[in-house]
């Protein structure tokens, strides 16, 4: 019998000591879009190992350019590192690198995001990208003693066309975990009845959707076709997750957003800020217990 862990009084414990305890806390990582994690340098190396043309005179001037002033200035870099990435071992350096910092900042378990049809779409192999990534991984859970997953990510400006080959990808690769946006859910359930029993996505088991409110008929309809499998998180980008749900609870209750997680508590209040009592509307707020 294994035996509790003791409370820790985190106000007890003076500011100058939290530093030196949150690096040795083991830690896990649940949201990393490993494209994401590129930094100047390892950019820089790829792009000259591939002959890429970037469109930053030197690794000083695109860390400069990392102060994001808004969504497009971050998408500038975003795609710029993702441009070096060509070949198997791109993705492998990029991976690693990303594990080998985390496992510094004692990181045990990391799940980390990609985005196939942001490479698919360049020409590069959706086989490529996953055998470099999992390369990456298994030799961290080797020698780093890192556990690391993929989940994989849908871009929601791609068209009908591309989802049918999102669909292919998840019956030949056995994608077991995923998240979307309802846009995608109405992407593919645009596809005719016959492209969409060419696939077998059996394989999935989790996929998590966001990012806008998904239409009562849409998930009922994308559930009959995927099983009871997809999980909806509701919250925003500063909080992260404030509400879940999953699929048989949203089955008695559709279109609910679920329950509020830990360490979250909803506050239903009127105009005047005043609290309400259940199944009342008003304006829903979130405070962090």
């Amino acid at each position: 019998m294994t035996a509790a862990l003791p409370a820790i009084a985190f106000d007890r414990i003076g500011r100058d000591r939290l530093p030196a305890l949150l690096r040795t806390m083991p830690k896990a990582e649940l949201h990393i879009h490993i494209e994401g994690s590129l930094e100047p340098e390892l950019i820089f190396k790829l792009a000259q190992r591939n002959g890429v043309a970037l469109n930053y005179p030197s690794v000083e001037a695109l860390r400069a350019a990392y102060a994001f002033t808004d969504l497009q200035s971050f998408l500038d870099i975003y795609y710029a590192g993702a441009s070096v990435l060509l070949k198997e071992q791109d993705f492998f350096d990029m991976a690693w690198a990303y594990l080998t910092k985390a496992r510094a900042d004692n990181v045990v378990h990391t799940e980390m995001f990609f985005d196939p049809q942001g490479h698919t779409s360049r020409g590069v192999a959706f086989k490529t990208v996953l055998d470099g990534l999992t390369r990456a991984i298994s030799d961290a859970g080797a020698r780093l003693s890192v556990e690391a997953r993929l989940i994989m990510c849908f871009l929601r400006h791609f068209d009908e066309a591309d989802a049918e080959r999102t669909l292919a990808a998840i019956e030949e690769f056995d994608v077991e975990s995923s998240v979307m946006v309802p846009t995608h859910f109405v992407r593919c359930l645009a596809l005719a009845d016959d492209v969409r029993s060419r696939y077998d996505v059996s394989s999935l088991k989790c996929v998590v959707h966001t990012g806008g409110a998904c239409p009562v008929a849409v998930k009922r309809s994308m559930l009959e076709w995927w099983g009871l499998v997809l999980y909806e998180s509701y919250g925003g980008t500063e909080s992260g997750s404030t509400c879940s749900i999953g699929p048989d609870e949203w089955l008695a209750h559709p279109g609910s957003v679920g329950r509020a997680v830990a360490p979250f508590e909803p506050l239903v209040v009127d105009e005047e800020g005043n609290p309400l009592p259940v199944n009342t509307e008003g304006r829903l707020y979130f405070r962090d217990l």
